[in-house]
């Protein structure tokens, strides 16, 4: 009887965790869409907003934009295969893949998708370059040269 409790109590813990797993792949997949504001690396206020915007469309579509014009386009993925294409139950991964050449493919490691208060930050790492992007969600883009002297 106690050997029927405890695999029906590991059963239910499996049971849950594939749940909440597909429910957070679900949220990064929806969180992602929207405008995407890259945010100076040295602000540490992660205010000073740099011309680089990434948008994500629901039909898998991330189009770049500096300066407002549109750079490249991409068709976009979120999977648990790794750059290397290494089956990863941790972490998730952003593959953008241009369409008219399928050799060309960018891979990033995400390592999330934070939120405070009315403000959402996304933040990944290129494959190979341990150094984040981070990106604010909706923000406007300001001119660091431009903002009063106690914000640079």
């Amino acid at each position: 009887m106690k050997k029927i409790k405890l695999a029906l109590g590991a059963t239910s813990i499996i049971i849950l965790l594939a749940f909440s797993y597909k429910y957070i792949q679900v949220d990064i997949k929806e969180k992602i869409i929207g405008t995407w504001h890259m945010i100076d690396p040295n602000d540490i206020n992660q205010e000073i907003i740099l011309p680089t915007k990434w948008v994500f469309t629901s039909d898998n579509n991330c189009i770049w934009y500096e300066n407002n014009i549109l750079i490249r386009e991409f068709s976009y993925n979120i999977t648990n295969y790794s750059c290397n294409d290494e089956y990863d139950s941790v972490y998730r991964y952003l593959k953008l893949e241009n369409p008219l050449d399928l050799n060309e493919v960018f891979c990033y490691a995400i390592n999330g998708i934070s939120e405070e208060e009315d403000k959402m930050y996304l933040s990944i790492e290129f494959d190979g370059n341990p150094r984040p992007m981070v990106f604010k969600k909706n923000a406007t883009f300001q001119n660091p040269h431009e903002l009063p002297e106690d914000q640079h």
